[in-house]
């Protein structure tokens, strides 16, 4: 019948940004209507980080007079999926970058390249969405193609970013991982610790890995001991900063402010530290709704830094509702786990330097910039 009628997309085209946006559409009593809307393609951000290695020492350390900054590596885009195998002869596109010393906040040195232009020194122009270097689907290969002074490039490799891991590590990642399958529901678990603490691989034969976030609970961390460059992710649960259900009202403001004084006392000892504070939620109601909530939960946690001294534009915050790398699955039987729920209420602090912020931005949750 003719009248006005409201559109909102419900479901996003895989690959494609959700339109939140309402849109209104006239209908007369005669005649078709035709209504055009655009989509956006959707940019998960992602990064390529390498570190150049000395082969023999295993560390990001150059040995006597060599340097290893100047390595370059050739990046090459294939519009396509493909193997090593049956790439073709000419990629679509072809960016070389280059390896610089770079400092992090604890003085140590490390040599790497990022895809981005500061570490560009040829090839062709980036893909961007919304002013950001990404990556089409498709397939890419790295190769290393000129070396750094005083080494050959002969044998040369990369690695993601690691380091060897300490009895202490094995002890915690076991605890870590005994907890998911506990929560699972595995019956029993048995870890082995007779296994090396490191281990070589041969070109062709390291093992597929994926990453996810750590994320430390506030509550447990010494803030003066720490430096947050090293850690993923800094939670505020339920035991610290805890929201009443559905509301960006906390439970106990002084137990709140509490747990805020290490963050704040941190944030006075690195002037430099830009934070960015991630607002989340259990999975209740319509995502739109859950985003508005947890962007209000991160400004809550943000006024509270203010009333202890920290200037607000070093503070950063986001909303993402239930769509996030945090999110702990708290539907059970298909109702709510109220359990599971109640860690989602929660606060995420991240270095706003670092790529997980970035990630975040890049989905288009943030409340307010620095």
């Amino acid at each position: 019948s003719a009248g006005t009628y409201y559109v909102k997309e419900l479901e996003a085209s895989p690959g494609y940004r959700l339109d939140r946006q309402i849109h209104s559409v006239t209908v007369e009593s005669t005649g078709t209507t035709e209504f055009n809307v655009s989509e956006s393609p959707l940019n998960d951000p992602s990064a390529i980080r390498l570190i150049k290695i000395d082969k023999d020492t295993g560390a990001a350390v150059e040995q006597g007079a060599a340097s290893l900054a100047g390595a370059q590596f050739t990046v090459k885009y294939y519009a396509g999926y493909y193997t090593k195998d049956n790439l073709p002869n000419i990629p679509t596109r072809t960016w070389v970058f280059e390896t610089k010393e770079v400092k992090n906040s604890s003085n140590q040195i490390n040599y790497l390249c990022l895809f981005n232009a500061n570490y560009k020194v040829g090839g062709d122009d980036f893909y961007y969405i919304e002013g950001v270097p990404v990556f089409p689907l498709g397939t890419i290969s790295i190769e290393e193609t000129k070396e750094p002074e005083g080494y050959l490039l002969e044998g040369a490799y990369f690695q993601e970013p690691q380091s060897r891991i300490t009895e202490g590590d094995r002890k915690r990642l076991t605890e870590i991982w005994k907890g998911i399958f506990d929560r699972a529901g595995a019956e029993q678990v048995e870890f082995r610790t007779d296994l090396p603490l490191s281990a070589v691989y041969a070109e062709g034969e390291v093992p597929a890995v994926s990453v996810m976030p750590v994320v430390e609970q506030a509550s447990a961390l010494v803030w003066e001991e720490i430096d947050l460059d090293e850690l993923d992710a800094v939670s505020f649960g339920e035991e610290t900063i805890a929201f009443l259900p559905d509301t960006d009202e906390l439970v106990d403001r002084e137990a709140a402010k509490k747990v805020l004084e290490g963050v704040a006392g941190y944030m006075k000892e690195h002037p430099q530290f830009q934070a960015m504070l991630v607002g989340t939620t259990a999975k209740t109601g319509d995502l739109e709704s859950c985003i508005s909530l947890s962007g209000k939960r991160a400004e809550a946690v943000r006024e509270l830094l203010m009333e202890q001294g920290i200037d607000g534009t070093r503070l950063e915050t986001a909303g993402t509702g239930y769509e996030n790398p945090f999110y702990i699955n708290d539907q059970k039987d298909g109702a709510l786990d109220e359990t599971a729920a109640a860690k989602n209420r929660s606060v995420i602090l991240l270095d706003a330097s670092g790529d997980m912020a970035s990630q975040i931005r890049g989905h288009g949750y943030l409340v307010r910039g620095q």
